[in-house]
């Protein structure tokens, strides 16, 4: 565990100390009223491909690493209604302005638009709801997300609009920088969290490719990475292949 944790810390350190991505990361921002309600809405253009991105938006066990102010984040129940549609309900945790939040929202995943719309089921906020929308473009994915959310106390619009919109922009940005991280290394982490396979052995071989990835990487040697991206997915499966059977 001790070889994995610090794979896994090394992996986000470098990820969160480059600020090219953040910078290249336009997040055009805009506000609609619907009767009395004031959404925010984004729109972003991410260069990375729409797999990538729904992976990271996928990820709620990793929240609390990539999402601004997130604390804790679990699934507590999971549905699938049919082959395009899967029900989640999920405990969020935040901490905003020294203020402790938590609530749990009812989302709805449509997987061939690529949407989640989320709204509140429970929490000390009133009331949040919203979407994500992914569009793909190429190898780049369209990003459209709107959100209201009344705290349930009296705040002035121009604060809400700016910490919203600041939060919005960062929640973009994280979820970006996530999804590059999850396709640099082949979607390891996701595709364990996600898998029923629990023996340690390989959590080991894909912490010992993540630290070669990064040494690569950090010593300017990334032509290799490809090759080893390509052995880490053959023994991986024969491994994989090897357990099962």
């Amino acid at each position: 565990m001790l070889i994995r944790s610090l794979g896994f810390f090394l992996a986000c350190a470098w990820l969160f100390a480059q600020t090219s991505l953040a910078e290249s990361v336009e997040v055009v921002l805009s506000k609609r009223k619907e009767g009395a309600k004031t959404w925010i809405c984004a729109k972003a253009q991410i260069s990375i491909e729409i797999e990538w991105f729904w992976r990271a938006l996928e990820d709620y066990s990793h929240f609390p690493k990539f999402m601004p102010n997130m604390q804790h984040c679990r699934i507590e129940k999971q549905e699938k209604i049919s082959a395009d549609e899967e029900h989640y309900e999920v405990y969020n945790e935040l901490v905003v302005s020294f203020k402790k939040i938590y609530y749990t929202l009812q989302l709805t995943h449509q997987l061939s638009s690529h949407t989640i719309r989320w709204s509140l089921l429970s929490g000390n906020i009133k009331s949040t709801e919203g979407f994500w929308q992914l569009t793909e473009e190429g190898h780049t994915t369209q990003v459209t997300y709107e959100v209201y959310t009344d705290p349930g106390m009296w705040v002035p619009d121009f604060i809400y609009e700016q910490m919203t919109s600041e939060t919005i922009r960062g929640v973009i940005v994280g979820a970006s920088q996530w999804a590059t991280l999850l396709k640099k290394i082949g979607g390891g982490f996701h595709s364990y969290a996600t898998s029923q396979m629990t023996t340690l052995p390989i959590f080991l071989l894909e912490d010992v490719f993540l630290i070669l990835w990064l040494f690569l990487h950090l010593n300017k040697i990334r032509k290799l990475s490809p090759i080893l991206a390509r052995f880490q997915g053959l023994l991986l499966n024969k491994y994989r292949a090897t357990v099962c059977n």
